[in-house]
């Protein structure tokens, strides 16, 4: 369940095993594999597009129906994960505010800090979250453009 005056639910991808079916009509996810399919860790992601009239804040998504069981017809016991979806019109990292995170954020960044004469969004530039934008930021940036897990806030 999700409030659909703010989300769409797009589908799914496999994250671990192959053959889900994601029904955008009916809301809901299948996977019908192979016998002695096996697996840990995430098995399936479910994607929701944010609507534009949505506004800020945040909202709920809540997986309201789980079953699973193996080809013996036995139950087994998966852990669904629901969650919360942050609605924010600010993109952290968008220093060009093209709508992208990439590379040409931090070319504009590196120049700002330099001191040459460019513009840049200085609120998606802040991606430490402290409300001001300095080489902390620029070190951020660089450490998630190069795939380290860190947040941008």
């Amino acid at each position: 369940s999700y409030d659909e005056s703010k989300l769409q639910f797009l589908g799914g991808e496999d994250a671990g095993l192959t053959g889900w079916t994601f029904s955008t009509a009916g809301k809901g996810v299948l996977w019908d594999g192979e016998k002695n399919s096996t697996t840990t860790g995430t098995v399936a992601k479910l994607r929701f597009q944010v609507l534009d009239s949505a506004e800020d804040g945040t909202t709920e998504v809540n997986l309201i129906e789980v079953f699973a069981a193996n080809y013996d017809e036995q139950e087994v016991v998966i852990e669904a994960n629901s969650g919360t979806v942050t609605i924010s019109r600010r993109l952290p990292g968008d220093a060009t505010d093209d709508g992208k995170v990439n590379g040409f954020d931090l070319i504009r960044m590196r120049k700002y800090l330099a001191g040459e004469p460019v513009e840049i969004n200085l609120s998606n530039a802040d991606v430490t979250g402290d409300g001001k934008f300095n080489g902390f930021d620029l070190i951020r940036f660089r450490k998630f453009l190069a795939g380290e897990a860190v947040e941008l806030k």
